[in-house]
């Protein structure tokens, strides 16, 4: 078993992809990307793919660069304009469009100290959407 850098789960220790700034284990990223699989081809899981992408995505925030910075910042907004704006997936994936043309304004926020208490790892086990 292999702790992952970002979640702090603990997955098989196995040789495989990661994303290339959303940075995770591979066993990490692995589970991830059955929960993709999953949702790709159940409609129910679709219905939220935008918050399990944008909360996977604020707990794995990488290093101090430009596309990390970007990646954080457009997630963030998108999780702030669903939860405190009410707004729908459609609009929240809109806002992101629109926010990613200005992609230099971002400026580096040092991740907090806890990432939540529920990972990858609970999604993973979920048994429905």
């Amino acid at each position: 078993m292999d702790a992952c850098m970002g979640g702090g789960d603990r997955f098989l220790d196995i040789d495989g992809p990661t994303h290339c700034y959303m940075e995770s284990s591979p066993g990490c990223w692995a589970y991830f990307s059955e929960i993709l699989a999953r949702e790709y081809s159940d409609l129910q899981y679709q219905r939220v793919h935008r918050l399990r992408v944008d909360a996977y995505a604020m707990q794995y925030p990488g290093q101090l660069s430009p596309s990390h910075i970007r990646s954080v910042a457009l997630h963030a907004i998108s999780l702030c304009t669903i939860f405190e704006k009410g707004a729908d997936m459609e609009q929240a994936t809109e806002i992101i469009r629109q926010a990613a043309k200005d992609k230099d304004r971002f400026k580096w926020l040092s991740p907090p100290s806890s990432k939540g208490a529920l990972t990858v790892a609970d999604v993973h086990l979920a048994a429905d959407a």
